[in-house]
C-alpha cells in the first residue's frame, strides 16, 4: 500500500510494474486493524436505505453507472478542479495534510468531514484499545502505590512497564518489548504524546541503569522514588519482578 510503484508477475507470460495510485475497497463487518491500517482508512458506513431486498439491486446499480458514467466522472473533475479561493481552511492537519488540502478542503463541511474520519479510524483501531488498556494498566500501578495521577510527573523505568504489562496481560513481556511498544504509543497518538514523555537523557531520572517513560503530571519535578515506592507497597508480583520473572 505505501511503496511508489506496484508490480507483479505471471509465470510463463511475464511481469509489469505500475505506479502505485489505486484506491483500494474492502467491504466488511466490524473491521479492525493495526493502528497504521486505520490511519490510512477512510471508513465508508452504508446504512441499508432500502425497505425490501431485491434480485435485480447488483445489475440495477452497474447499469445506473454505466449509463451515468459521463456525468458521475464528470461531477469528480468539477470537483477536484476547484480552485484555491474556493478552498474552505482545514484547522488543523493530519498526517495525511497534502490530501486534506488538495480535496478534504473542497468539501464545504471538511472540518467536520476531517472529525468524522478520524473518530471513525479511532473504531476500527484495534491498537488503540489495547493501548488505552496498556495505559489504565500503568495508572492503576502509580495509584495504588501512591501516586496522585495527573499532578505527579513520575520516571518509569522500562523494566517495570514491562512487568506492570505481564501482571496485566497474564504473560511474560520482555523490556525490550515493552519500551518499544509505549515509545510507539507516544510517537503515533497525540493523546498519549500529552501525557507520556520519552527522556533522551535517563542518567537524569534513574542513574543511567534503565531507560524509561515520564508519566507527565502538572509538577514540573519528576518523582525518581517510584522503585523504593513498590517495594514497601509490598504488592502482589513484587517477588516476580524481582525474580525477573
Amino acid at each position: 500500500m505505501t511503496t511508489e510503484k506496484v508490480s507483479g508477475k505471471v509465470l510463463w507470460a511475464g511481469s509489469g510494474t505500475r505506479v502505485n495510485n489505486a484506491i483500494f475497497v474492502l467491504t466488511m463487518n466490524s473491521p479492525q486493524f493495526a493502528t497504521d491500517i486505520s490511519q490510512r482508512s477512510v471508513i465508508i458506513k452504508m446504512g441499508n436505505a432500502r425497505k425490501s431486498y431485491s434480485e435485480s439491486w447488483d445489475s440495477e446499480v452497474i447499469q445506473f453507472m454505466k449509463q451515468h458514467r459521463t456525468e458521475i466522472l464528470g461531477g469528480l473533475r468539477t470537483f477536484l478542479e476547484i480552485g484555491m479561493k474556493d478552498r474552505q481552511k482545514i484547522e488543523e492537519s493530519s498526517r495525511w495534510g497534502r490530501w486534506e488540502g488538495d480535496v478534504l478542503s473542497k468539501l464545504t463541511r471538511c472540518n467536520d468531514a476531517q472529525l468524522l474520519i478520524k473518530q471513525r479510524r479511532g473504531e476500527v483501531d484495534a491498537e488503540a484499545s489495547h493501548n488505552d488498556d496498556m495505559v489504565t494498566a500503568v495508572d492503576s500501578f502509580l495509584s495504588k502505590i501512591g501516586y496522585d495521577v495527573g499532578q505527579d510527573s513520575i520516571f518509569i523505568p522500562s523494566r517495570l512497564v514491562a512487568h506492570i504489562m505481564s501482571i496485566e496481560g497474564r504473560q511474560r513481556v520482555d523490556t525490550k518489548t515493552a519500551g518499544t511498544m509505549f515509545n510507539q504509543l507516544i510517537n503515533e497518538s497525540d493523546e498519549y504524546s500529552k501525557q507520556f514523555e520519552y527522556p533522551e537523557n535517563p542518567i537524569n531520572y534513574d542513574g543511567g541503569k534503565s531507560r524509561g517513560f515520564i508519566r507527565l503530571g502538572a509538577d514540573d519535578d519528576v518523582q525518581k522514588n517510584i522503585m523504593k515506592r513498590f517495594e514497601r507497597a509490598d504488592l502482589d508480583g513484587f517477588d516476580k519482578f524481582e525474580r525477573g520473572w
